[in-house]
């Protein structure tokens, strides 16, 4: 196998690729990137409160089941920041510094390990998906049962997730945000009118969510290969498997990885000591957990804003205006938080509204 040197070093002219994200001022390049970036994550975050809308229709009971079966779901998501935060990195560094065949190799490299990740995942969920739920406690053999089923299909949409989470992030640190956002919006679409079709009139329940959000999950799939294969930058044609750029990508993905796993591992435990007040208590610490997921889903959104552009320009060598990125970005989250902790202070009878009807639902979420 020839090596990245004998392969040749792929370059374009700074002006032709760093023009597509290279804006006036540093605050400009931050919000243009990061508000598509942020769309994308609620979005992502979106199929889950979507599923919790319409089954909360069937009562407190169905989305204790569905927001059970949600906590192992979000610790997928968790666990995929393992190859999905070092890719983007590795994106922008090699965009940075003009080299085209690195680029492409670090996304040959990190598709086929999340594809891996992912089947694993699903395997592990499959088979331990009763003693998963079990660890909740929900003390309802209903709803376990109800969410031991739910977990299964939705857990078949993991393979289809990783690989649009691992697109989402080559993209931005190419600093492409925009086609992420567009094939997320057409996706969300697709999962809501499935949604309502197969939850009601066909009649499926909690599983037609499940149903509605893997074949949504597919099709954003398919459209980000479709749009892979059309930037000459990224598209892996006659890039190379080499250890080194997966050891690369995993190493600046441990640390978010644990700490995302760390989050969700918390919220089981909590969900676990909840689950003695029933099932009212259960929908109304999910919701909870939904609606805190704003800040720091937010938070995100900027964050993959900075890395793009923290990126670029460290493989440039411009140590300067990282440090000018970052004195920026730390301005915007403190005045974003700031305004959400007053929503969330000041309105959570409106915020719980939105997903729980019944009155006693609602007064427990205004108390927490």
């Amino acid at each position: 196998m020839k090596s990245v040197t004998d392969m040749g070093v792929l370059k374009k002219d700074a002006s032709e690729i760093l023009s597509k994200v290279q804006p006036d001022s540093i605050m400009t390049q931050l919000v243009r990137l990061a508000l598509p970036v942020i769309a994308s994550s609620f979005m992502s975050m979106a199929y889950n409160f979507i599923n919790i809308i319409f089954v909360g229709k069937f009562g407190s009971e169905a989305v204790a089941a569905v927001g059970s079966a949600g906590f192992y779901m979000n610790l997928s998501w968790a666990i995929s920041s393992l190859l999905t935060v070092g890719v983007g990195i590795k994106v922008s560094h090699a965009i940075g510094e003009r080299n085209l065949f690195i680029a492409r190799s670090y996304v040959k490299n990190g598709l086929r390990a999340v594809i891996m990740l992912a089947l694993v995942c699903f395997a592990l969920l499959a088979m331990t998906r009763q003693f998963l739920i079990g660890l909740i406690q929900l003390n309802n053999p209903v709803i376990e049962k109800a969410a031991t089923d739910y977990l299964l299909l939705i857990g078949m949409s993991i393979p289809f997730l990783f690989q649009n989470l691992f697109f989402t992030s080559v993209f931005i640190g190419y600093g492409d945000s925009r086609s992420p956002f567009r094939i997320n919006v057409v996706a969300l679409i697709i999962n809501i009118l499935l949604d309502f079709i197969l939850i009601f009139p066909v009649g499926l329940g909690i599983k037609g969510a499940a149903i509605a959000t893997i074949i949504s999950q597919t099709i954003a799939t398919l459209l980000f290969y479709r749009k892979l294969n059309k930037i000459e930058e990224l598209k892996p044609v006659g890039a190379v498997y080499q250890y080194s750029f997966l050891k690369d990508i995993i190493k600046l993905g441990i640390s978010p990885a644990i700490q995302r796993i760390s989050f969700t591992a918390v919220a089981i435990v909590m969900a676990r000591i909840i689950s003695d007040w029933g099932a009212t208590a259960i929908a109304v610490q999910k919701v909870g957990v939904q609606i805190e997921a704003i800040s720091y889903m937010t938070a995100g959104g900027f964050v993959s804003a900075l890395s793009t552009i923290s990126g670029k320009a460290y493989g440039a060598k411009d140590y300067q205006k990282q440090w000018a990125a970052f004195r920026r970005e730390c301005c915007l989250l403190l005045n974003w938080n700031c305004n959400l902790c007053f929503v969330d202070c000041f309105f959570p009878v409106f915020l719980f509204s939105i997903f729980l009807n019944d009155a006693d639902s609602i007064t427990m979420g205004r108390s927490i």
